[in-house]
C-alpha cells in the first residue's frame, strides 16, 4: 500500500480516537462519539480496500507483461537461429547448383526446399535436368518473362527486343524520380522496383546470370537535352556475396558514350549500410546510391534522378561523356555471348 496513504489513515484514526476521548470527557453520549468516527473513517477504509485490489491487479498485469517480454526475447532468439539456419541452406544451395555437373540432383533437394522458404516471395525454386533448360531473353519478345538460371532458380525479368535488337535482359532502368535508388544492402541484393518502370534486378540474380554463361553489357543513355549515346562492354561479370558482389570484368568498351566503367573493375559493391569502397568516407552514403564505388566514382548510374534542378553532384553520372550532364533515361542490359 502507498506509504503516504497509510500515514494519512493512521493520522485520521489517531485524531478520531482523540476525538472519542474528548467526546467522553464532555460526557456526550458514547455511541454518538463512535458513530461520528465510523462515518468519518468508513469511506477511507472502503477506498483503501479498493486500492489494495487495484494494487493486486496492477501486480498481476506487471507479472503478465514480464512473462510476455520473456516470451518475446525467446522468440527473437529462435527467429535469429532460424535465419542463420536458412542462410546456411542458402549457401549450401548456391554451392550445390554451381557444382551440379559433378553431383546428383537429389543432393540439392533439401537445400532447395528450405531456400525457397526464405525467398518464396521473390522467386520460386526449380530443379532443371540439364544445361539446355537454362533460359535467356534470346528470341523473346519485349516484356516480362520467366528466367531460369543455374538449374534451380526461376524469377521474372524484363526482356528488351526493341531498343537495340533482341536478346537483352534489362538489369537496371531509370526513367523518372518515382523510385529511390538510395537503398540498403538487402534491397540491392534482392532487387527492387517495377520491372516495367524504374528498377534494379538485384545483385544475387545478376551474379547467377553472369556466372551461368558469359554476358556482354549494354548501357543506353539519354541526356536532359535529348541526346542519346551508348557504350557496350564485351564481358560483364560480378562475384558472389562472399566477395560483396565485386565487379570482376567489363571487357572491352565500344560506343560513343565512352568508358566510365572499367575504372570500377575490382571494386566491391557498396551501400550506405555496407561500406566497401576505397575512400576514407562512405561513398554510398555521400552520393545517395549503391554502386561499385572506388574513391568514389567515374560513373554512377544509380545516383539521384534529378528533375529540373541545378545541383547535379549526387545525380546520375557518366563522366566520360560529360561530368556535368544529367540524364532523363538510363537502361543497363546484359545478353549471353553466342559463339
Amino acid at each position: 500500500m502507498n506509504l503516504k496513504l497509510l500515514s494519512f489513515l493512521l493520522i485520521l484514526v489517531h485524531n478520531c480516537f482523540t476525538f472519542d476521548l474528548q467526546c467522553a470527557n464532555d460526557k456526550a453520549i458514547e455511541n454518538q462519539c463512535s458513530l461520528y468516527c465510523y462515518q468519518a473513517v468508513k469511506p477511507l477504509l472502503q477506498f483503501v480496500t479498493g486500492a489494495q485490489e487495484k494494487e493486486l491487479e496492477f501486480f498481476k498485469l506487471t507479472e503478465t507483461i514480464r512473462k510476455l517480454n520473456e516470451d518475446k526475447a525467446a522468440l527473437a532468439i529462435q527467429l535469429e537461429n532460424k535465419n542463420k539456419e536458412l542462410e546456411l541452406h542458402r549457401e549450401s544451395l548456391i554451392s550445390c547448383k554451381l557444382n551440379m555437373e559433378n553431383v546428383k540432383a537429389t543432393q540439392c533437394t533439401d537445400a532447395t526446399q528450405k531456400f525457397d522458404l526464405r525467398n518464396g516471395n521473390t522467386y520460386s525454386v526449380k530443379i532443371q535436368e540439364n544445361n539446355s533448360n537454362m533460359s535467356s531473353c534470346l528470341d523473346k519478345k519485349a516484356g516480362i518473362h520467366e528466367m531460369t538460371v543455374s538449374y534451380v532458380q526461376t524469377f521474372p525479368v524484363y526482356c528488351d527486343s526493341e531498343l537495340i535488337g533482341s536478346g537483352w535482359t534489362v538489369i537496371q532502368r531509370r526513367k523518372d524520380a518515382s523510385e529511390s535508388f538510395n537503398r540498403g544492402w538487402t534491397d540491392y541484393r534482392r532487387g527492387f522496383g517495377n520491372l516495367e518502370n524504374n528498377f534494379f534486378i538485384g545483385l544475387e540474380k545478376l551474379y547467377l546470370l553472369t556466372n551461368q554463361k558469359p554476358h556482354e553489357l549494354y548501357i543506353y543513355l539519354q541526356s536532359s537535352d535529348n541526346e542519346v549515346r551508348h557504350v557496350q562492354y564485351s564481358l560483364f561479370k560480378i562475384a558472389d556475396e562472399s566477395e560483396n558482389y565485386k565487379l570482376l570484368s567489363v571487357g572491352n568498351p565500344s560506343g560513343n558514350a565512352e568508358d566510365s566503367m572499367a575504372v570500377h573493375v575490382g571494386m566491391m559493391f557498396s551501400t550506405y549500410d555496407r561500406d566497401n569502397d576505397k575512400s576514407s568516407d562512405n561513398c554510398a552514403f555521400e552520393w545517395n546510391s549503391g554502386w561499385w564505388f572506388s574513391a568514389c566514382y567515374h560513373g554512377n548510374l544509380n545516383g539521384i534522378y534529378k528533375d529540373n534542378v541545378t545541383n547535379l553532384e549526387n545525380g546520375i553520372r557518366w563522366n566520360s561523356w560529360d561530368s556535368k550532364k544529367e540524364f532523363t533515361f538510363v537502361q543497363m542490359m546484359i545478353r549471353p555471348i553466342v559463339n
